[in-house]
């Protein structure tokens, strides 16, 4: 009929032309998506960009600092941050007074959300100390605490030997073997036997009395000539005394602390007594992430205990392995033996005697570390700074006492030494030193639980005004 080819043609070009629409629209719209992921990522991406510098520059940290001043961190400042540069990327002539071009595809932002938010504080710290770990391991490696950690292991009998001679030690005293011996002579007295007092060389004087006096004296006052700090901090506002503010969604990997990655971390990081810290809470922050005593001092006076407990049995195992020591201490036992009048207490008197020494000669060794000298974990008889007969003349000869062995560790090492042996709750108590620092430093609001180091956030977008989207982003520093 007249006219039918132009409606066949006209019906066909219909269909075509819808079919290059659906196609062209489809096009959009997987474009669309395309660019709303690419928008996501770059945004989250935009914030994790605003990592706090004063935390990546002392301590190579990177969390971001969402802090609002008040008591939960400010969620809301980082979608607004996601939500204006998603924005810009959706819509990137928005906002432009000249020159605006033509958006080829059509997208708007309806919402922005986070669904799971990591602080640095959850878990006991595991991001802090994740980070941490990653942080010396990209950077200085741990050689450092890998050799403690053999020099420790190395020392382990001669340590368990040590203990056991002290506990034997303890096991008997001087005044028990003094009563001992006047029992023995009145005895001799009522069988008629003439008892002669021993005859004691004029040059000999009993040490053992002393050492009675050593353990009285105040011990830091013996180590540490140059004094200590008397700051004091409230462990109340640190973040192992405060209630917390804490993420959601986002379960991280446990952190036990004791890795030689994060050792490494503290002993590069944290001030000691060597280098006092001037901005923190406390001045010695390694005393305190060992102790966590809320004053310099009282971490100093455990800090001290625990270095003459680990001394005094490397001393006391040292002088029963070293031939000249072993013979000093004989000779002298068998005296003080014979005096009494007791020679099968000969062993006994040994014990207390080797004990006393190694007390002795601990002092000097703690003393000598706090002089910036170097003290061998397990030391031998050439490096010996006491002498056995000259112990009343202990505190006028102090002076000279001390040895440096270029073979031994310093002050620093032994403290590695004692977190090795006894690191808990380091990584909570590395987070109060952190925290502090950086206040000190002039950010009086920062707090590690006001920092993220992880987000998954959601964006729901339009494309063309008709199909709606979701996008999920998650990101983390430790993926980056």
């Amino acid at each position: 009929m007249r006219g039918s080819v132009t409606v066949y043609l006209t019906l066909t070009f219909c269909v075509l032309i819808s079919l290059l629409y659906a196609l062209f629209f489809s096009v959009r719209i997987s474009a669309g998506r395309a660019q709303a992921a690419n928008s996501a990522d770059q945004a989250v991406y935009s914030l994790f960009a605003r990592y706090d510098r004063s935390l990546m520059e002392k301590y190579g940290l990177f969390f971001i600092h969402a802090g609002s001043g008040g008591g939960e961190p400010d969620l809301g400042a980082c979608i607004r941050e996601i939500e204006d540069a998603a924005d810009h990327l959706l819509c990137p002539n928005d906002g432009l007074p000249f020159l605006k071009g033509k958006n080829l595809l059509r997208l708007e932002r309806k919402s922005c959300s986070v669904t799971g938010c990591l602080l640095a504080t959850d878990c006991g710290g595991a991001a802090f100390a994740s980070q941490a770990e990653q942080a010396v391991k990209d950077t200085c490696g741990t050689a450092c605490i890998s050799r403690l950690k053999e020099i420790l292991a190395g020392s382990g009998d001669s340590e368990r030997q040590g203990k056991d001679l002290l506990e034997q030690s303890r096991s008997t005293s001087y005044t028990e073997l003094k009563q001992e011996s006047e029992a023995v002579r009145q005895e001799l007295l009522e069988e008629g036997v003439i008892v002669s007092e021993p005859e004691v060389p004029g040059w000999f004087v009993n040490p053992i009395p002393f050492f009675s006096e050593l353990r009285r004296r105040a011990v830091l006052d013996i180590v540490a000539p140059e004094g200590v700090s008397a700051k004091e901090a409230d462990t109340s506002q640190f973040v192992s005394g405060r209630a917390l503010s804490s993420g959601f969604g986002i379960v991280p990997e446990q952190k036990g602390g004791r890795s030689a990655a994060f050792l490494t971390f503290l002993t590069r990081n944290f001030s000691s007594y060597d280098a006092p810290s001037e901005n923190s809470a406390l001045m010695y922050q390694m005393e305190y992430i060992l102790c966590g005593r809320s004053s310099d001092m009282a971490n100093m006076k455990e800090v001290v205990r625990r270095l003459m407990v680990l001394r005094e049995a490397a001393n006391i195992a040292c002088i029963y392995r070293d031939s000249r020591l072993q013979e000093e201490l004989s000779s002298v036992s068998g005296l003080i033996s014979a005096i009494l009048m007791l020679p099968e207490a000969e062993g006994a008197v040994r014990l207390l005697l080797a004990a006393g020494w190694a007390y002795a000669e601990s002092l000097a060794d703690v003393r000598a570390l706090f002089l910036d000298k170097k003290v061998a974990l397990v030391k031998s008889g050439d490096y010996w700074q006491t002498d056995l007969l000259r112990i009343p003349q202990f505190f006028s000869e102090l002076d000279g006492l001390t040895v440096n062995d270029p073979q031994g560790l310093n002050y620093e090492e032994y403290l590695g030494i004692l977190l090795l042996k006894n690191g808990r709750n380091s990584i909570m108590r590395a987070m109060d030193m952190a925290e502090s620092e950086i206040r000190g430093s002039g950010s009086d609001t920062f707090r590690l639980d006001h920092c993220i180091g992880a987000l998954d956030t959601e964006m729901d977008i339009c494309a063309e005004g008709q199909v709606n989207f979701t996008v999920k982003k998650s990101l983390s520093y430790e993926d980056m």
